[in-house]
């Protein structure tokens, strides 16, 4: 080691350590504009310590939030008690040491998330609008006020299981449809959407009522897709399995500068490195992954947000921007063990017909 680790340790950390997820509450978004229509309830919510920003000082506010960061947000805007033993789960894809486990645990022993057929939670899934009116629901009690709706014109798209909540969302005054009289069940909320709906089921009815401007929700709310135990839908399309069948990644590989390349161990989307027998004076110069069809990878959530983002992938093999990030930091592995440790990097491939596959690239080093 030369001397000068104890320095890069220091600007390592900081690009590392923290989480992608964290920003003070007080600290402003460069990427909120003054008129933007959201800004109220993410400055609230932000004043609350319920939703955070970026180390970056953004917020991203048209990023789809996921299952995991859904959970963690209820969890703190309803202040639910700490995790027992009774409140923990067994869900299969849950990783324990994860941020989002305890809020995992807490929100679904409320009531509020619930897995899959499965037992998976599937954290890094996007929330949709018809999941998003379900866990509303179920977070705040919200009792139906009428069985039928004639102003939302596609309810029926929606699995059965949301359709009466998505009603019951209208009639609270949670939401007032997208454009054209459209709820757009199968949409995914942004994280400015999320912080509207969330902010609109704190207050008060009349609090909702006064607030009320008459802007639909795409331009006022969006959030992360957390399915339950949904009903398979039964559309019958073109029969074109290519508009339905999404993009997956087949492999990866890491390559060090002594030249040894790393395959990952892949499982259903999830690509793990195992760098534990690397040499401490090592360094990760380059890596590939492998998808089926032309997509773009997006990371929710990952150790650092100078990964590549977007990054447009095409079938075949593409470079791997985690391993380009951990080359481009010129940092061996000792370094990356200190700083750092284990991480994982969580997000989505989506291809051009909005199909969508989670992704999680587990990187372990110690």
């Amino acid at each position: 080691m030369n001397i000068t680790k104890p320095i890069t340790t220091i600007a390592l950390v900081a690009i590392l350590a923290i989480p992608a997820t964290t920003v003070t509450a007080n600290d402003t978004f460069t990427d909120i504009a003054d008129d933007h229509f959201a800004k109220q309830e993410i400055q609230t919510l932000v004043d609350a310590e319920v939703i955070t920003g970026y180390p970056d000082d953004t917020f991203k506010p048209d990023n789809n939030i996921d299952r995991a960061d859904a959970a963690t947000m209820f969890t703190r805007a309803l202040d639910l008690d700490e995790p027992t033993d009774q409140t923990e789960t067994n869900f299969t894809d849950i990783d324990e040491d994860a941020y989002y486990t305890d809020a995992v645990h807490l929100t679904t022993a409320a009531g509020i998330f619930q897995g899959n057929t499965h037992n998976e939670f599937n954290p890094t899934n996007p929330l949709t609008r018809e999941e998003m009116a379900t866990v509303l629901v179920r977070s705040f009690d919200l009792e139906p006020k009428a069985k039928d709706n004639d102003t939302l014109t596609d309810i029926q798209e929606a699995n059965h299981s949301h359709q009466e909540n998505i009603i019951t969302l209208y009639h609270h005054g949670l939401t007032e449809g997208r454009s054209n009289n459209q709820y757009e069940p199968k949409a995914n909320v942004t994280r400015a959407e999320f912080a509207v709906f969330l902010h609109r089921a704190l207050t008060t009815e009349d609090d909702r009522n006064d607030d009320d401007d008459g802007e639909n929700d795409d331009q006022r709310d969006n959030d992360e897709n957390t399915d339950e135990t949904d009903e398979p839908d039964n559309n019958n399309g073109s029969g074109d399995t290519d508009d339905t069948t999404p993009p997956e990644a087949t492999t990866a590989t890491m390559t060090t500068a002594a030249g040894e390349t790393i395959e990952a161990d892949t499982q259903d989307n999830t690509l793990t490195f195992d760098l534990t027998h690397l040499d401490g004076e090592d360094e990760i110069t380059s890596g590939t992954i492998d998808v089926s069809k032309d997509s773009t990878l997006e990371f929710t959530n990952a150790p650092t947000s100078d990964l590549e983002q977007p990054q447009e992938l095409s079938e075949g093999t593409n470079e791997l921007s985690v391993a380009q990030f951990l080359s481009d930091l010129d940092a061996d592995i000792d370094l990356i063990r200190d700083a750092q440790g284990d991480f994982t990097a969580r997000g989505h491939l989506t291809d051009d017909d909005g199909n969508q596959t989670p992704i999680q690239i587990p990187v372990h080093v110690e």
